[in-house]
């Protein structure tokens, strides 16, 4: 018996290792007005969920979506939501979670190959009230 429970250590270990890769966090919301979680990478898509302040957030993949704050980066969380990466303390720009697979979110990416404009006006106030 104890040579079985060497063998399966390692099983055990790796199988660990695959279910953490697959997520990340937690995360804080960094956003003092905190973050709404949207059904899709977009600032008009409907809104899911509100993280408030310093609200732990699991990410458990990386979208691009509509362009906030310089950025398309958005997280989807392990609520099946979708916030944008600058509202959540990361302590990077890059992706902290695999890619999202699957169907495409039910809008286009923003910019001039999708044929959306990404800031249709004078938004810099008003992006921080819709994230």
């Amino acid at each position: 018996m104890a040579a079985a429970n060497v063998l399966l250590a390692p099983v055990l270990a790796l199988l660990a290792l695959a279910s953490s890769a697959t997520a990340a966090g937690p995360y804080k919301i960094k956003s003092t007005s905190g973050a709404r979680c949207r059904s899709a990478p977009f600032l008009n898509s409907p809104i899911v969920k509100t993280y408030a302040y310093g609200a732990p957030v699991t990410i458990t993949c990386c979208s691009f979506g509509q362009v906030y704050s310089g950025s398309q980066l958005w997280d989807k969380t392990t609520d099946g939501c979708f916030v944008h990466d600058e509202l959540v303390k990361t302590f990077t720009t890059n992706n902290v979670a695999p890619w999202c697979t699957g169907p495409a979110p039910s809008q286009a990416p923003c910019g001039p190959k999708s044929g959306r404009t990404c800031i249709v006006k004078d938004e810099v106030a008003d992006q921080a009230d819709q994230a």
